[in-house]
């Protein structure tokens, strides 16, 4: 028997779709989607990574720079933008 590539389990699955589903995500992606070189999977590891806009808005450069993705330069802008 072949084994499905890809799958995924139950709980993989609620986690995403409530990710998905969720409204703040919405709002803190198309808010940093607004920021010069930010695309979705930008915005989408940032809206993961805070579970607010304003958790967002009180963050500083050391924990936007850990999310994946997003390097110095997307840093600058975001901060910049939220100030």
């Amino acid at each position: 028997m072949f084994e499905l590539q890809n799958e995924i389990d139950t709980d993989e699955l609620e986690r995403r779709l409530e990710f998905d589903l969720d409204d703040r995500n919405d709002q803190i992606r198309a808010f940093v989607e607004d920021v010069n070189g930010v695309g979705p999977k930008t915005s989408k590891a940032i809206a993961r990574e805070f579970a607010s806009f304003e958790e967002l808005r009180g963050a500083d450069r050391e924990r936007l720079e850990s999310v994946h993705g997003v390097g110095e330069g997307t840093v600058e802008a975001v901060l910049k933008r939220i100030h």
